[in-house]
């Protein structure tokens, strides 16, 4: 009996109905993949795209930092203290020239934008003169752009 089965079973398959159903199989297979290369296809082609399109926004984002960086720099005013605004190798410089150091109070301090790869910096500031009374007096410094140093400094008297 089971080997009547076996003989059934594989005389269907050699039957052509069984061999047209095959075939009819394998193209609904072969068509099936096609449509899912294609659709691969065109899901990788849109990643390509997006990566593309996100590597021009991260290069565009980062353009505007840097300009904005550069704008801010030649502002000059990362040179200058956050707290009060003072530039400490001035304030110390015109310390140094004074009668009485302790006396020093600094009022407020206004840097032009870089120009030649300096900023001026004008500063004005309170200080005891030699009769006990306060002058209030400006100074102009010159400082490097790039280090913030101080290049120059003129403090009158």
């Amino acid at each position: 009996m089971i080997t009547a089965l076996v003989a059934s079973g594989i005389a269907y398959r050699q039957s052509p109905e069984y061999l047209a159903a095959a075939a009819r199989k394998k193209e609904d297979l072969l068509r099936a993949n096609a449509k899912a290369k294609e659709a691969n296809e065109r899901y990788l082609a849109e990643t390509r795209k997006m990566a593309q399109l996100q590597r021009e926004v991260d290069q565009a984002v980062k353009a505007a930092a840097d300009a904005k960086v550069r704008a801010e720099q030649r502002k000059g005013f990362h040179c200058l203290n956050d707290i009060d605004g003072s530039h400490w190798d001035m304030q110390a410089a015109i310390k140094a020239r004074l009668r009485n150091p302790g006396s020093f109070e600094h009022v407020q301090t206004a840097i032009m934008p870089a120009e030649h790869g300096e900023h001026q910096v004008i500063m004005t500031y309170r200080a005891q003169n030699g009769f006990g009374g306060m002058n209030v007096e400006q100074a102009i410094g010159v400082l490097n752009a790039a280090s913030c140093k101080l290049i120059r400094l003129d403090v009158p008297g």
